[in-house]
């Protein structure tokens, strides 16, 4: 329980604009929690968008590849739906809006 209300605090603190204690967040994560946990996913997408508020677009493209490969390891098509938009949002920050049409399209199939 501990776990979600990090990611609670997590997200809250990213939308507030609060980087420093996002970072210190995902430090304290990462020491904890891995690819079986349930909350595993959430855990890669505050990552992602700390990466995406912090410029750092090619780190971002990593976890959000990460996600995407593991959804579909687990054959799990709501993460792969998520994991596909958020890697189209990736591109989209970075102003490659043809490699962000592309993914939204796959997603759409």
């Amino acid at each position: 329980m501990i776990q979600k209300e990090k990611f609670n605090q997590g997200f809250v603190a990213l939308f507030e604009g609060n980087l420093s204690l996002v970072k210190n967040i995902i430090t304290d994560l990462t020491d904890n929690i891995n690819q079986g946990n349930p909350l595993y996913f959430s855990f890669l997408n505050l990552k992602g968008y700390s990466f995406i508020e912090n410029s750092q677009y090619e780190q971002a493209m990593k976890i959000y590849e990460e996600y995407v490969n593991l959804a579909k390891q687990k054959e799990d098509l709501d993460n792969l739906h998520v994991g596909l938009h958020q890697l189209a949002m990736v591109y989209r920050e970075k102003e490659e809006y043809k490699m962000h049409l592309i993914l939204l399209i796959k997603n759409i199939k």
